[in-house]
């Protein structure tokens, strides 16, 4: 039987199983290195190579700040390049392999340099990770946009994207605490992070040649350029102003930026949280990373039915609600002597808590990702142009940005509070009552009133599903018009 060609199939809805496995694998990388840097990089870089809670995170706020600014125009030129293997493709082929070596470089500080040397040698190798990371992951994402215009089946694949970095993240994780941070010094071992920054860099590696794979494949389904998209320095300027004029990508943006600095925030503190603060065991410190991947996993089927039924904005604002409870209260609860809990109960109710984070916040961020498809075209349908591209990068240059705040935010904070710096002191647990006061109200406080934020900023997006299939109605009358005039001429 003869089969249609894939651009047959766009706008249809389904896609071939096949493909959408392919692309979602390219969510891997991100997933690796996601995970592997707000668990184990900030810890690191204080406690084993030695470096201030201060400049520790500068040094990798400064990287996410830099690779945030390029962002724009590393989506504005992946929507305007001409290529024979099209506008997406040569960005990601460029910035995987760079994301790979500068992935282990982050594991291999030499801790013998003096401070000031290390320092600038980790802002370099985080605005190199971090941009090349970009360079693949907004044309990457970008791609889902142009796969279907279906209301539904994009939240399909967005889940299927979602739970393939969930997986890779689960991974990631459970391999750094029972593989390589196992045995006498643990995570304070400083020869284990070498082999793990390698061992996980391979796995990008693979993931990420499977998403190009796909990408190459399903090049006939992505939006050409239009006619005058030759490139110059400033268009990229005016391109991010149209697409800041659209009122729905203004209150995901502004969602994203509260957001992620709520999560790095919180994420970049965890191991000092778990082991000076909660004051739980080695082999007890993995259980609510891991147990929040397993929620983030579970909570993955979940998002497209739950978006169907109740609306992706409502998705997206109960997960936000809940994560403000979740991180807000167990600290906070702590501090004023209401959860006395110890040992393996407070194991336990920490581990629900994050479980239910997971869970809620996956099908929440699965939603966001699929409103924000949703949004360019809704921008086509204002603006005239296509900007899957731009609309993903300046979404994560609002999330970067805020993450790499979160990140300096929280090392600041060890300093404030003076948490210790040396693997002694650690591996000792020795740390003031004033300090554990200090850091456990700002470690409730912090994320909580910030994913606070990101649920008011929802509250503004408007793109109802009706509204969306109108739009989408109207765009095909629109693009049929269009072809039969350039037919004519």
């Amino acid at each position: 039987m003869h089969k249609a060609p894939l651009a047959a199939v766009v706008g249809r809805g389904k896609l071939p199983l096949g493909l959408k496995l392919r692309y979602a694998a390219g969510g891997m990388v991100e997933g690796v290195i996601n995970n592997a840097l707000p668990t184990f990089l900030l810890f690191y870089v204080t406690s084993v190579v030695g470096m201030s809670g201060a400049l520790a995170g500068l040094a990798i706020a400064i990287g996410t700040i830099v690779d945030a600014l390029l962002d724009p125009l590393i989506g504005s030129r992946s929507d305007n390049l001409h290529t024979r293997l099209g506008r997406r493709l040569p960005f990601m082929l460029a910035g995987l392999p760079i994301a790979a070596v500068t992935l282990v470089l982050t594991f291999a500080l030499p801790s013998s340099w003096p401070e000031p040397l290390l320092f600038t040698w980790l802002t370099l190798v985080s605005i190199v990770l971090r941009t090349s990371l970009s360079l693949y992951g907004i044309p990457y994402q970008a791609v889902a946009a142009e796969l279907t215009e279906d209301y539904t089946e994009r939240s399909n694949i967005m889940a299927l994207r979602w739970g393939a970095g969930l997986v890779a993240g689960l991974f990631t994780v459970a391999i750094g605490f029972n593989l390589f941070f196992v045995g006498e010094g643990g995570l304070s071992k400083a020869v284990a992070y070498l082999p793990f920054g390698v061992t996980i860099a391979t796995l990008a590696t693979l993931a990420g040649a499977m998403g190009c794979w796909a990408v190459y494949q399903s090049r006939n389904l992505q939006h050409q350029p239009v006619a005058d998209s030759d490139y110059g320095g400033l268009r990229v300027f005016r391109e991010v102003g149209e697409v800041f004029k659209n009122p729905s990508f203004r209150a995901l943006a502004s969602a994203a930026l509260l957001l992620l600095s709520s999560l790095s925030f919180h994420q970049g503190l965890g191991i000092h949280a778990g082991t000076l603060f909660w004051r739980l065991e080695e082999s007890q410190l993995q259980i609510l990373p891991l147990v929040t991947l397993v929620g983030l996993v579970f909570g993955t089927p979940l998002s497209a039915p739950l978006s169907k039924r109740f609306g992706k904005r409502s998705v997206a604002i109960v997960g936000f609600s809940t994560l403000f409870l979740t991180y807000l209260l167990p600290p906070t609860l702590r501090v004023t002597g209401l959860l006395p809990l110890e040992g393996m109960a407070l194991v336990s109710l920490l581990a629900v808590n994050a479980f239910i984070v997971g869970a809620l916040m996956s099908a929440a961020v699965i939603a966001v990702s699929s409103m924000l498809a949703d949004a360019t075209d809704e921008h086509e349908y204002l603006f005239g142009a296509r900007r899957e591209g731009l609309y993903f990068a300046s979404w994560l240059f609002a999330g970067k940005t805020a993450g790499g705040l979160g990140v300096l935010g929280a090392g600041l904070i060890l300093q404030f509070v003076n948490f210790p710096t040396s693997a002694a002191d650690v591996a000792a647990r020795v740390v003031s009552a004033q300090s554990l006061t200090q850091f456990g109200l700002f470690y409730g406080l912090v994320p909580g009133v910030l994913a606070l934020g990101s649920v008011i900023a929802m509250l503004f997006y408007r793109l109802t599903a009706a509204k969306h299939s109108a739009i989408v109605d109207e765009l095909h009358i629109r693009r049929g018009e269009r072809q039969h005039a350039d037919l004519e001429t």
